[in-house]
């Protein structure tokens, strides 16, 4: 009876274990990435060139170190609407799981992630962790009408909330 009660725990360890893995295939390897995607159309060497830029230049100018390669899943914008309450929260447009070594997103914010797997402070400030994946990511960042920085001296009625 041990031995049957055993197996079963086993069994479903292993069903839910794999129930958190999407299904998409792996398709590229980089020196610090392993990708998968659903996309209906390839990366192009460009393409992880830059994703590799962007850990390298993380690793360069802050000091760290990308000990363990982060498996990377990239949903096309459609398809991201589908699984990323699965994976992160249903406003996300991406996330990385520290825990997992696992980057969650779409195409669009696959370098903001990158950035955030490169940083590894799994407990930084969501100020300063979000603030530096958008430095990183190579995008313009979101300002408003004012830079951050513009802001830190007005009240609470004059600071731009767009920034």
């Amino acid at each position: 009876m041990h031995d049957r009660t055993s197996r079963t725990l086993l069994l479903v360890g292993l069903l839910v274990g794999c129930e958190g893995d999407p299904d998409l295939p792996n398709s590229y390897e980089t020196e610090h990435l392993r990708i998968a995607t659903d996309l209906d159309h390839p990366l192009c060497a460009g393409d992880l060139a830059a994703f590799e830029a962007t850990i390298r230049r993380v690793e360069d100018e802050l000091g760290f170190s990308m000990e363990e390669p982060f498996t990377v899943w990239i949903w096309s914008s459609e398809a991201w609407q589908d699984v990323k309450k699965k994976h992160c929260s249903a406003a996300a447009l991406g996330c990385t799981s520290y825990a997992e070594n696992a980057i969650y997103t779409s195409l669009s914010s696959v370098e903001h992630e990158l950035a955030h797997a490169a940083i590894p402070i799994a407990n930084l400030t969501p100020f300063f962790a979000e603030g530096l994946a958008d430095v990183y990511s190579g995008h313009q960042t979101r300002f408003g009408l004012a830079a951050p920085a513009d802001n830190l001296e007005l009240s609470g009625y004059e600071v731009d909330r767009r920034t």
